[in-house]
């Protein structure tokens, strides 16, 4: 699995930052469930990261409202390393869901790294008559609005994917929202749905154990967990790549020294071998990059899919 971004050496690091932090244990606050792919490829990393700052690092999970429960509780903590975020792409489209909240992340945080990419599989119940993108565009357009999609709820990632495929392939497929991840799988089985974008460490399982048929990936390569399956750009939909990323964050004001300190930690971590054996066993890719590029990115997601989002109606509910 390859690592993207240069790691900030310890060399060049102010010597105060690496003299004086970390003191004390680190608290990372997942705004999930535990056992959520996200958490698990967290755990891994903060394994390592724990040994390489000689402090205890601890995952403090309190799920609810796509972040926005736990992340007041974050902003209220000093600005000093030792209360971090952990975010996924669903945050970035959490200020149209709930705009009471006043979020900001882009504002209110700064990036220490990603950690994590899962891409999406679309999948089908094996009964289903399409087989390829062309065969489900084909069926999509013979009947418009007939053909239905499952996703983990509004501005979740399948339900990004799916719009993002609908919009790309101009076809007209129904939205199908679930309030609980494990009966949209059954309904998918079942075919009372026909289809899902599935994150990767969901889908791999079910179709190379034969439950569930995939159609084709939103990666810009093939999967290496299922390479006989084709991505949406062999098919001609270039724009149909997307990626789940999982990141760090702290609250702006924190240190530059102390981001650096965290941000070159979180890279070493990854590029050891137990950390990239526990991602390549659940069917997840590390993405890396120093602080400052991911600072980059977050900035151009957060307006990219702001700005998607309210294209395709996400709304507060």
């Amino acid at each position: 699995m390859a690592i993207t971004g240069a790691a900030l050496t310890a060399g060049s690091l102010p010597s105060f930052a690496q003299d004086s932090y970390p003191k004390k244990a680190i608290r990372i606050v997942l705004p999930w469930v535990a056992g959520t792919p996200g958490d698990t490829a967290l755990r891994a990393v903060v394994e390592r990261m724990s040994v390489d700052l000689k402090q205890p690092i601890y995952i403090d999970n309190k799920s609810g409202a796509t972040g926005t429960a736990a992340m007041p509780e974050v902003l209220r903590a000093p600005a000093d390393g030792y209360t971090l975020f952990h975010m996924n792409s669903s945050s970035l489209v959490a200020p149209l869901l709930y705009p009471a909240a006043n979020i900001d992340y882009v504002r209110d945080f700064v990036g220490i790294g990603p950690f994590s990419s899962i891409f999406s599989v679309l999948a089908t119940s094996t009964a289903q008559p399409f087989k390829t993108v062309p065969e489900l565009v084909a069926a999509a357009k013979a009947k418009p609005g007939a053909l239905t999609y499952a996703s983990a709820g509004n501005g979740s990632p399948p339900h990004l994917v799916g719009e993002l495929f609908k919009q790309a392939a101009g076809v007209d497929i129904l939205h199908v929202p679930y309030a609980q991840v494990s009966q949209a799988l059954a309904d998918l089985t079942t075919g009372r749905v026909d289809m899902m974008f599935m994150g990767a460490p969901l889908a791999v399982p079910q179709v190379t154990g034969g439950r569930l048929r995939a159609v084709a990936v939103t990666s810009a390569q093939r999967l290496p967990w299922i390479p006989e399956i084709p991505t949406f750009v062999e098919a001609g939909y270039k724009d149909v790549v997307f990626r789940q990323f999982d990141g760090l964050l702290a609250r702006k004001g924190t240190p530059q020294g102390v981001v650096g300190i965290l941000g070159a930690s979180l890279q070493k971590a990854l590029a050891t071998p137990m950390v990239q054996e526990v991602f390549h066993k659940n069917s997840i890719e590390v993405f890396s990059q120093s602080s400052q590029d991911f600072e980059k990115y977050l900035a151009v997601e957060s307006v990219r899919w702001l700005s998607f989002g309210k294209r395709i109606g996400i709304s507060a509910a």
